[in-house]
């Protein structure tokens, strides 16, 4: 979605009650979608065959499957689009309700498929599966606008073009910068520990990842569209306050809850092959407790539109990684770059906070 997910939250919660601007907002973001839709299921098509090759190390067998993909790319965009536009108008328990309700019924999908098909039914689980969010979310969407909304090609606003771009050039960032930085630590663990040791961190990360997933969506869900409605100071000071009372001391608990169940839990989602990498899990869990502590504030770009600041920190903070990474990868192995993940997130939350520290000022609680 050319990364304009963040940009529509803002933006449609920032106009919720501007039906002018709100209808300009989801008519031009609709329209920047349908063309990068358009342009990815001509590239789908036409080089299907290369980019099977591509992903499955040569195979061009799969290349129908992307023309599958093609085939309900717009459907699986859209769905990415209605979740994005009750986001930002708050609907939180219509997103919930249809998160669980696809989540149940795609685990059945793709079961049923697997059963079928094998390989190739567990690859159209991945591909079909986001149509069900799509379906739970037509509802919603309808109910939100069918009593005072229609839209015309009219309402596309050029001027609104440089503002989700800037959006895009965000995600654009971070997309090219964390794949080629994961795999350039990747090498460095192969080349100073071996392979076994890049397996470990790798273990290690796919782990974080499920966790992680619940601060990072309450923030991207709740606290950026809430952060977006609120003008003042001392109610966005209050927001983020709570954040660190009621939340982050709940996901600390949970760190440490994984952590004092680190053995049981490579026993029982991996194998006792992997009991080596138990002593990756301090590092990384300190480094997700920063990361939690710091996402938050990195909302404030998002919130405030500040897009060069962004690419900037974006651009600092992975060159620190990365730096950290190669020195303390030959001294420590795998458990380096975890701890090199753990310092460049404490350097980060703490450059965070004095970034955006005036936006603490006017609370009466500090």
């Amino acid at each position: 979605m050319l990364g304009l997910q963040n940009g529509i939250i803002k933006t449609t919660a920032e106009f919720q009650n501007d039906e002018i601007r709100l209808k300009e907002v989801i008519v031009t973001s609709a329209a920047l979608i349908s063309m990068a839709v358009l342009i990815s299921i001509v590239l789908l098509f036409c080089f299907s065959g290369e980019i099977s090759s591509l992903v499955f190390n040569g195979n061009v067998e799969f290349y129908f499957m992307f023309r599958i993909l093609a085939v309900f790319l717009p459907i699986y965009t859209a769905s990415i689009f209605f979740i994005s536009l009750l986001n930002g108008l708050g609907k939180y328990k219509n997103i919930i309700l249809i998160n669980i309700f696809s989540n149940i019924f795609g685990v059945i999908f793709s079961a049923f498929l697997i059963w079928q098909k094998g390989i190739d039914g567990a690859i159209l689980g991945l591909i079909l599966t986001p149509v069900l969010t799509f379906i739970f979310s037509v509802g919603p969407i309808i109910k939100s606008f069918k009593d005072s909304y229609s839209f015309s090609v009219t309402q596309f606003n050029i001027g609104l073009l440089k503002y989700f771009f800037s959006y895009s050039a965000m995600m654009f960032v971070t997309a090219f910068i964390a794949p080629v930085l994961f795999i350039f630590i990747r090498d460095f663990i192969m080349t100073y520990a071996g392979e076994e040791q890049a397996g470990y961190w790798d273990a290690i990360n796919r782990f974080s990842s499920f966790y992680m997933m619940f601060p990072l969506t309450l923030i991207n869900f709740y606290f950026l569209p809430e952060l977006s409605k609120k003008s003042d100071n001392n109610s966005k000071a209050k927001l983020l306050l709570s954040y660190y009372k009621y939340i982050m001391p709940f996901f600390a608990t949970g760190l440490i809850l994984i952590f004092s169940l680190r053995v049981a839990i490579i026993k029982m989602l991996l194998s006792d092959g992997f009991m080596a990498m138990d002593g990756l899990f301090k590092w990384q869990l300190a480094g997700d407790l920063f990361k939690a502590c710091g996402f938050i504030l990195a909302q404030q770009f998002f919130v405030k539109r500040l897009t060069k600041d962004y690419i900037i920190t974006e651009i600092i903070s992975s060159l620190i990684l990365f730096v950290l990474s190669f020195i303390l990868i030959k001294q420590y192995g795998a458990e380096g770059a975890t701890i090199a993940y753990a310092f460049e997130n404490l350097i980060l939350a703490i450059a965070l906070f004095f970034y955006f520290r005036k936006d603490f000022y006017s609370s009466p609680h500090l």
